[in-house]
């Protein structure tokens, strides 16, 4: 299995980097040019072969006898800052991301649609050169990014119902370097004895254990595991998950759909290449050894939606869908091995489990969209994707800035024959501030764009 997940890796990583930015927490607010134009609605219409991450069953829609080709292309630019105390801090990972955004064939034989695609799922990513917290000197980062492969397989049950299912490859790669104050880690050796204390988690193992004996009250701690690649991380792990979906044609101008999106399973994600740094003094040590991400999973999530055409050339969409982000993220779970080295001195070998408490709230997203055909050319859209806020104040991590709320789009098509087309969408999410527990205010707002260009035979 851990050959598997390498080569799957390899091939996802060569094809489809990953680094997204924070939308719908750690979900894009879309995917598809046509469906982001929209504002992410896609669960009751043809919205092309990124039905394989909206709704598997809408592939249905594909005309039998034909083959569709997409290649999708996304721009991303994040606006982040984080300030304390009149120090403040411009994440550096504000510039365009450009990237392959997803890619799929797809095929109607009869009633059977099926297929293939690879589509960038999501994640989150800052990158400071000056820590808003003044902890040390160097760079603090973070970088999470999901991928999936995807296999789906619809099928018409009669002229009005269609119903899809997908089995999904999914991979996550990850970076980290994190500082923190000697009295953050202290108060998380406390809370990990059982003292009931203030503190943003707790930390274990016999590494702790030893610093406690040896009276160690280190100024900061660092956790570093970063290849400083801007498009996949050190630590890696992969797994299974999957899709199913109905859509239904209530008459010739109303359908209904809804999917159902199932918690991934993936193994930890691992490195060999971490460090630990801890300034004893002004001294510092640096630790070096093995670090696993324990059970970082992607959440089950449902929804249903509707399109409907009040007028020929005139598409209104709406979803409505649940991301579980509380099932999956309520700590954030690292498990360092101090490799069995001299240059690790009395610590070769000790263990440091240190959980960081997350305690985010599942989210319900509103998207809103329009499709207007203006000739047999062209065809604009506009709208709005609306969410609540998933992370609490109190667990806010500058490092992980996933707090952005509304998102409004426009977006456009161009059919350059009878078989190619091109879409194209422009994403504006507004600012959104959050003061953390620890007093970092940091702000979030995003310019993103997606081109898709279709063709069919």
């Amino acid at each position: 299995m851990r050959a598997l997940h390498k080569k799957i890796l390899v091939l996802a990583m060569c094809a489809s980097p990953t680094w997204v930015f924070a939308t719908n927490g750690m979900n894009l607010e879309g995917y598809g040019a046509t469906a982001r134009g929209m504002g992410g609605a896609s669960m009751a219409y043809d919205n092309g072969l990124a039905a394989m991450m909206n709704n598997p069953a809408t592939l249905g829609f594909i005309q039998s006898g034909s083959q569709h080709i997409d290649l999708s292309l996304g721009f991303l630019g994040p606006n982040v800052k984080s300030s304390i105390g009149g120090m403040s801090s411009k994440s550096s990972a504000d510039k365009f991301w450009i990237m392959p955004a997803g890619m799929g064939w797809g095929a109607k034989s009869g009633i059977y649609t099926y297929g293939v695609g690879m589509f960038a799922q999501g994640g989150m990513g800052t990158e400071y050169d000056s820590m808003p917290l003044g902890l040390g000197a160097g760079t603090t980062r973070s970088e999470v990014g999901v991928g999936r492969l995807i296999f789906p397989l619809t099928v018409d049950v009669d002229p009005q119902l269609k119903l899809g299912a997908s089995l999904d490859v999914i991979w996550a790669t990850m970076d980290l370097q994190m500082a923190m104050t000697g009295q953050m880690l202290g108060s998380m050796m406390q809370r990990g004895m059982g003292m009931n204390v203030q503190a943003p988690g707790e930390a274990t193992g016999s590494l702790t254990q030893a610093m406690g004996m040896a009276g160690i009250n280190p100024n900061w701690a660092r956790f570093d595991f970063s290849n400083g690649n801007d498009f996949f991380g050190e630590a890696k792990g992969a797994g299974l998950t999957g899709k199913l979906g109905a859509v239904y044609q209530v008459s010739k101008e109303l359908s209904v759909g809804a999917t159902y999106h199932l918690k991934s399973y993936m193994n930890d994600l691992s490195t060999s290449n971490a460090k630990v740094s801890m300034d004893v003094g002004g001294n510092v040590q640096t630790l070096k050894g093995d670090l696993k991400l324990r059970n970082f999973q992607w959440p089950e999530t449902y929804g249903i939606g509707l399109s409907y055409r009040p007028m020929d050339r005139l598409m209104l969409a709406a979803d409505v869908k649940r991301i579980k982000w509380s099932k999956v993220m309520d700590s954030f779970n690292m498990s360092f091995t101090a490799a069995n080295t001299t240059e690790n001195g009395g610590f070769a070998g000790k263990t440091l489990d240190a959980k960081l408490y997350q305690n985010w709230d599942d989210q319900t997203v509103y998207s809103l969209g329009a499709s207007y055909r203006l000739n047999d050319q062209w065809t604009v859209r506009a709208g709005a994707n609306l969410a609540n806020n998933p992370i609490p104040s109190s667990t806010l991590n500058f490092l992980f800035p996933a707090m952005v709320k509304n998102h409004y789009s426009v977006g456009a098509g161009y059919d350059l024959s009878k078989t190619q087309s091109i879409n194209g969408a422009f994403i504006y999410a507004p600012t959104v501030e959050q003061t953390s527990a620890s007093g970092v205010t940091t702000s979030h707002s995003q310019i993103n764009w997606e081109i898709t260009y279709s063709h069919r035979f």
